[in-house]
């Protein structure tokens, strides 16, 4: 279930551009696009997964700050990379997302959400705290938002307590404790495009 709503909290920004709005606004008006789509019957069942995945997947891709979400995962190896690299590895991270989460949204089945807060933590950065009924209680979910350009993004999501960034950021470090990070990029390639590649 926390697989589940990683991905559906992962999936809350759309490729509407909303930089006026409030955080929470934001976020409340993308569930309803993402949830639209899960419900969709014209979208539901195997046979329509490919084109389900690609319309979630369009959304996704401007779901996070890639940049700031990489670069938190990193933490201090971050500064060991080139410029050329930290793209690349943030390209790979988010695909690596992709692959680890999307897939568990087939099991969406109308949970309920409740939101709940939205905390301005200063003119740039923001959290929305929200639930998700389930048959054993709600699940408790905040996103972590930066304000930029584009406006909204997310950088972390936190699922009973459970953080995204610190999660892959402890992955990520019982590699680069003993190997540079350009080891870790080659990891990333393999496991999302396969060997030799």
């Amino acid at each position: 279930m926390k697989h589940l709503l990683f991905a559906l909290s992962w999936l809350l920004l759309g490729d509407i551009v909303w930089a006026d709005t409030s955080p929470l606004t934001f976020v409340r008006s993308n569930v309803e696009r993402v949830v639209a789509i899960l419900e969709n019957p014209d979208l539901r069942g195997e046979t329509h997964k490919r084109e389900r995945r690609a319309q979630l997947e369009r959304i996704t891709e401007d779901f996070f700050d890639t940049q700031e979400l990489a670069r938190r995962s990193l933490g201090q190896y971050w500064r060991a990379l080139s410029p050329g690299e930290q793209t690349e590895f943030a390209a790979l991270f988010v695909e690596l997302i992709k692959q680890t989460y999307l897939d568990k949204l087939d099991v969406y089945n109308n949970q309920g959400i409740r939101y709940e807060e939205e905390i301005m933590q200063s003119p740039t950065q923001a959290v929305v705290r929200f639930s998700v009924a389930t048959d054993k209680g709600p699940l408790r979910v905040e996103i972590n938002l930066i304000s930029g350009p584009t406006g909204w993004r997310a950088f972390d999501i936190t699922v009973e307590n459970v953080s995204l960034v610190r999660n892959f950021r402890t992955q990520f470090q019982s590699i680069l404790q003993s190997h540079p990070p350009q080891h870790l990029i080659a990891i990333l390639k393999e496991r999302i495009h396969g060997p030799n590649r």
